[in-house]
């Protein structure tokens, strides 16, 4: 298998792996499972297809049976589909009630029936068939619903499955209706004896609950920047990513009112991702990054003659317009121009000490060709962009793994600090902030950085009109983001079965 769709990713929690998400490109969860219960095999045939073992895709007992007991009711009541054919319509993905469809499902039938032997058309079906709530394959469905891998699932649990089979967001959202189908399986299972012992059935026989929580799903493009280890065998990734930091990262941008991605870092390694654009965003979309660029600038220029407190033209000494967005004073100083991002002063200093020279630095500490920066890049641009994982990175290599610098680098975060609280209004031991518009408005960017973290966050759509009136309620996001990141831990728990 050369691809990575179809994994599940692990996490870190409490020193322990737990599943955090599906690898699939297109929003679907779904995993690949090697491990399939037999009881479920042999449940599932009971179930649904009685003489799976000796039919051919079609099952014309069944057909004729179905028509009997359907016309009986005068409605529909049963169903002479196979589980070759169900499987086929999970293959398909075709919902069409079409005679064309019937004929599709009824040709790949007969295709897997000819091709495979019954245990793998098994094996293809419980890796295929949809369990509800964009989750296909049973391994999805038990880790979605019961937080475990199929082979640790209890006989309720598993029963609980081909429960939810006919009718999975029906069932899910009725409880009644998933109740009364659940001990009708029970009994059923019991009398074929599929289910032999009394006290087994006994300790099943009550209620079992089947919760819906929300997985995300990672494209594959992502898996380079997470993965610590591919088990090919398992269908399993292995992943840098902190499963209490990746669940608030998860909850605050699903809860968001604006469309927003966050990433966290820790000792330079992803411990948390998401976005409203899905999980790859804030490593595949680049863009200019304004003025989160200045702080590298800052102890660049200190290094090379200026003080912080030096006067410097806060008006344009070049022969470009650069726009400002507070431009009532006219000469500011260095420290001064970092608080209030004035774009001039930077850009007038830079050029002092050398544009070339400038430009080099940047594209050292960013990481890219000096070719793809230019004067602009002072204010955020470059040619292809800088992606929010990126920027990330380049705040932790400049901050905090290069220990060079120090004093000026300290006198920085000083700086960053200060402006951390004003713009948060509170105040984080130790938390560095730097915020920065593209010149459209398009994205709105936070860098925050404290001990070994550096959070990395943008807001998109955002217009001309509404940049000033909306500042504080992005700034109000990432202050209640970080009150969650670091308030005291509650004990999780992860059982949700058999109340």
């Amino acid at each position: 298998m050369n691809s990575y769709d179809g994994y599940t990713i692990y996490g870190i929690a409490n020193n322990k792996r737990k599943p955090i998400g599906f690898v699939n490109n297109n929003g679907e969860r779904k995993s690949f499972c090697s491990e399939i219960p037999l009881f479920l095999k042999n449940a599932l045939i009971e179930i649904e297809d009685k003489r799976f073992l000796y039919h051919k895709a079609i099952d014309f007992k069944a057909i004729c049976r179905a028509i009997y007991q359907n016309i009986k009711a005068f409605r529909i009541v049963q169903g002479g589909s196979t589980i070759s054919q169900q499987l086929s319509k999970n293959i398909l993905r075709d919902n069409r009630r079409s005679l064309s469809r019937k004929i599709n499902e009824l040709k790949l039938s007969i295709k897997l029936e000819r091709s495979l032997s019954k245990g793998q058309i098994l094996d293809l079906y419980f890796n295929e068939v949809f369990w509800g709530r964009k989750n296909y394959g049973l391994r999805a469905a038990s880790i979605t619903y019961f937080y475990k891998e199929p082979k640790y699932l209890s006989l309720s649990e598993q029963i609980a499955l081909l429960t939810l089979l006919r009718g999975p967001n029906l069932y899910l959202t009725n409880n009644t209706l998933f109740k009364n189908r659940l001990l009708l399986i029970i009994n059923k299972l019991y009398t074929s004896k599929v289910i032999k012992d009394a006290k087994k059935f006994q300790s099943i026989n009550k209620e079992v609950r089947a919760i819906d929580r929300f997985i995300p799903t990672f494209k594959e493009s992502t898996i380079q920047y997470i993965a610590n280890n591919i088990n090919k065998e398992t269908f399993t990734i292995s992943t840098t990513i902190q499963k209490s930091i990746q669940d608030i990262c998860v909850e605050f941008v699903n809860n968001s009112k604006f469309p927003v991605s966050i990433l966290c870092l820790k000792k330079g390694k992803i411990v948390g991702t998401y976005s409203t654009y899905g999980t790859s965003h804030p490593f595949e979309y680049k863009s200019n990054v304004g003025s989160t660029l200045k702080p590298f600038l800052y102890v660049f220029l200190r290094l090379n003659g200026f003080n912080s407190e030096s006067p410097i033209p806060n008006i344009s000494l070049t022969n470009w317009e650069v726009r400002e967005i507070n431009d009532n004073f006219k000469n500011t100083c260095l420290k001064n121009a970092l608080r209030n991002s004035t774009n001039n002063a930077f850009v007038n200093a830079s050029y002092i000490i050398g544009i070339e020279k400038t430009l080099s630095f940047l594209a050292k500490t960013l990481n890219i060709n000096n070719d793809d920066l230019f004067p602009s890049s002072i204010l955020g641009a470059t040619r292809k962009g800088i992606s929010l994982f990126e920027l990330a990175l380049a705040y932790h290599n400049f901050f905090i793994e290069d220990s060079s610098e120090s004093d000026i680098k300290e006198e920085c975060k000083e700086i960053l600090h200060n402006i951390s609280i004003e713009k948060l209004n509170t105040s984080f031991e130790g938390l560095f902030l730097k915020s920065g518009t593209t010149n459209d408005n398009k994205d709105q960017i936070i860098v925050a950085t404290r001990e070994d973290f550096v959070y990395a966050f943008s807001r998109g759509e955002i217009t001309k009109e509404d940049y000033f009136k909306e500042s504080p309620s992005f700034n109000s996001f990432i202050k209640n983001f970080l009150n969650k990141v670091y308030s005291p831990k509650k004990k999780r728990n992860y059982s949700f079965l058999n109340q």
